[in-house]
């Protein structure tokens, strides 16, 4: 991990020790941590001009902080303030996406958000039931039954972004590809009906090359 992400991992870590329950909690626009960030990278990618992300970064793997700073900026000139709605945002997700049903655009993976899909593994590990840290063996004091609560709770917030799977199995590095195709959240997220829509039969039928 980066210096950065490091911190931050060990902050959730604590946090969620600290309190299990704020781990399906849900923000302003009806999102789980971690998730938001995930939605802003999926609506990005489905947008035809990226041109607000840095040149100077990867085109395949960008920087840290790269693609924070692009959504920061976007939710200050919609009139968003941190913990605030943004005004539009639904309308423009609907727009965005919908449009992009039969589109497959190569899509770039950015380090803050491939962050936020292990923090959802973690997340999704610790209540089911798995230590946060193998070395201290400490779990959550969660029952059986809340534990499969939460992880259907967590999985199914995760499946009410958008097109998220399909944009999963379009990323560009086939690495990174198999890593989050094959991390807890998205094994969990791939037993919801939700996660599956009609780009499916599209991304089947596609005959153009382009798509894994």
């Amino acid at each position: 991990y980066p210096e950065g992400q490091l911190i931050g991992k060990q902050c959730a870590v604590i946090l969620m020790d600290l309190y299990p329950n704020g781990i399906t909690q849900k923000d302003d626009e009806g999102k789980m941590p971690f998730i938001y960030l995930i939605e802003k990278w999926v609506e990005w990618n489905h947008r035809e001009d990226k041109s607000t992300i840095s040149h100077n970064a990867s085109s395949t793997h960008r920087g840290v902080g790269s693609f924070l700073k692009t959504v920061l900026n976007s939710e200050q000139r919609n009139g968003r303030s941190c913990g605030g709605r943004t005004t539009g945002s639904n309308t423009l997700r609907g727009s965005t996406l919908s449009q992009s049903s039969n589109r497959f655009p190569p899509v770039m993976m950015f380090e803050e958000v491939e962050w936020c899909f292990e923090m959802l593994s973690l997340a999704m590990d610790y209540v089911g039931g798995k230590p946060l840290d193998s070395t201290k063996n400490v779990r959550p004091h969660l029952s059986y039954y809340k534990q499969r609560q939460a992880r259907k709770a967590l999985a199914e917030n995760l499946a009410s972004v958008p097109q998220l799977l399909k944009t999963i199995l379009l990323l560009e590095s086939n690495q990174t590809r198999r890593k989050i195709l094959g991390s807890p959240a998205i094994r969990r997220l791939m037993l919801c009906p939700e996660s599956i829509g009609r780009w499916l039969t599209s991304m089947i039928r596609y005959k153009k090359g382009g798509v894994p």
